[in-house]
């Protein structure tokens, strides 16, 4: 029995971190662009260093890889290929919410 309440609790887990995912992503991405827009490097590299470690510690390997490399280009105050990682995070993120769909 602990192991089916332990996968249970798995599960709900999962749920809860895909929908608060879904919540949180959009705001972020809107202030990355902000501070693109704004050449706001340190704003860029504050949300990308948060974001680097929340996708870290869900397992999202290859989104807080995108963000780490935001992160740095807010420290080189330099954002040539920024908008590219952007559309990067988008189509991960979206991967990772497909496939939690299925669990």
């Amino acid at each position: 029995m602990i192991y089916k309440r332990n996968y249970i609790e798995l599960l709900l887990k999962i749920i809860r971190v895909s929908q608060r995912s879904k919540q949180e992503m959009g705001p972020t991405l809107n202030n990355i662009e902000s501070a693109l827009e704004s050449a706001d490097y340190d704003q860029l590299r504050h949300v990308a260093h948060g974001m680097k470690g929340a996708s870290s510690n869900l397992g999202a390997d290859k989104i807080s890889v995108y963000f780490k490399q935001l992160e740095q280009m807010g420290l080189d105050k330099s954002v040539d290929g920024a908008k590219e990682i952007l559309v990067k995070i988008k189509q991960a993120h979206t991967e990772l919410l497909d496939v939690l769909k299925t669990i």
